[in-house]
């Protein structure tokens, strides 16, 4: 998978409500528990993300091979 910088970008966004908690800024913004979901779910697609780009490489992988050791016994 290649680097994505638009989701780097929304994680950072994410985080914005986190700091803004820890620094005690809850009377103007009190969305740090909100900013931790919002994380959690952008870092769980991509995971995702890479973890269905490895098992859709690794089948297609494994046909290869398949395809390639048949031709062997074929011949």
């Amino acid at each position: 998978m290649n680097y994505r910088a638009d989701i780097d970008g929304l994680r950072a966004f994410a985080v914005i409500p986190i700091i803004l908690f820890h620094l005690d800024f809850t009377k103007f913004f009190g969305g740090g528990y909100a900013g931790v979901d919002i994380f959690y779910v952008i870092s769980g697609f991509l995971i995702t993300s890479i973890i269905y780009g490895e098992m859709i490489g690794n089948v297609q992988k494994s046909n290869a091979v398949m395809t390639g050791g048949g031709a062997a016994l074929i011949s």
